[in-house]
């Protein structure tokens, strides 16, 4: 797994710095807003991240994993799309999701307002994650 010192771009090491001195001080709520914020501005300059057309409107998939075929709009069809964005995208199962709305514009929606730390720690790990992904 990538580490905060593989990534080189000075706008998002300094975001992680931000989340991981805001993990580090207790201030889990705070480390998985400024990740989430840190995340749309990935989604801006790497729109290809963004799910495919065909599943824009989708919700994120239930906690549990369970496939949800019938809610993609043509079905199990473009399920295998909608499997290759999901690998990439935000997780679904803490306190702040990502959402795309009309325009294909992406947005953050609580769900909850306290956020735990392995909630604020796993958006970290996975941020670091896909900025080293998008710098390879």
């Amino acid at each position: 797994m990538p580490a905060l010192d593989d990534i080189h771009d000075p706008t998002f090491r300094a975001a992680l710095e931000r989340a991981e001195q805001q993990l580090d001080d207790g201030d889990y709520t705070g480390a998985a807003q400024t990740c989430a914020e840190t995340y749309l501005r990935l989604l801006a300059q790497h729109p290809e991240l963004l799910p495919p057309v065909n599943v824009e409107s989708a919700p994120p998939p239930p906690p549990d994993g369970a496939p949800r075929g019938s809610d993609i709009p043509s079905g199990f069809a473009n399920a295998d799309a909608a499997r290759a964005f999901r690998r990439n995208w935000w997780p679904a199962t803490g306190a702040i999701n990502v959402v795309v709305g009309p325009g294909r514009v992406p947005r953050l929606e609580r769900v909850k307002n306290r956020v735990s730390l392995s909630e604020a720690a796993g958006y970290y790990e996975f941020l670091i994650q896909q900025i080293a992904n998008m710098s390879a």
